[in-house]
């Protein structure tokens, strides 16, 4: 349990000992106990973004072949707009992460206005809007037939 309000952190075995030293080196002891949990949650409970969006989008793409061989199966439309909205919500953390991790690198770079932030901005932008529009040409082509 993490009460970052009161400062409550409860490890695996329990709550912690009390710690010594002074406020601030008790402040940032916490801080990195709070980090590793915070680590451990995310690779539990997110994993690596990257294979949930392909395996993702291999579930959409099997759906939809079997869709397309049998194209008046209600369930299967069903099942497929319930995977296709999984699917966008998928590359939507997948875009939060991306924009995490280029404003990391653009700190990492010290200034601000930098032109490998724009670059990459530019390049992030590019590529969602190539899947966005292949994506909506499926959707068409799906509400076509």
């Amino acid at each position: 349990m993490i009460n970052i309000g009161c400062w409550n952190i409860h490890g695996l075995n329990g709550p912690t000992k009390h710690m010594e030293g002074s406020k601030q080196f008790q402040v940032c002891k916490k801080l990195k106990l709070i980090k590793q949990q915070l680590k451990r949650l995310n690779k539990d409970h997110v994993g690596n973004v990257y294979d949930v969006v392909i395996k993702s989008k291999a579930d959409l793409d099997m759906c939809q072949r079997l869709l397309d061989s049998n194209p008046f199966h209600n369930s299967l439309r069903a099942q497929e707009k319930i995977i296709y909205d999984a699917y966008v919500s998928v590359l939507i953390v997948e875009e939060m992460f991306l924009r995490q991790k280029s404003r990391v690198q653009w700190l990492k770079a010290g200034d601000k206005n930098s032109s490998f932030f724009f670059k990459s901005i530019s390049k992030n932008r590019s590529c969602n809007k190539q899947r966005v529009q292949k994506e909506l040409k499926k959707v068409f082509i799906i509400l076509c037939h």
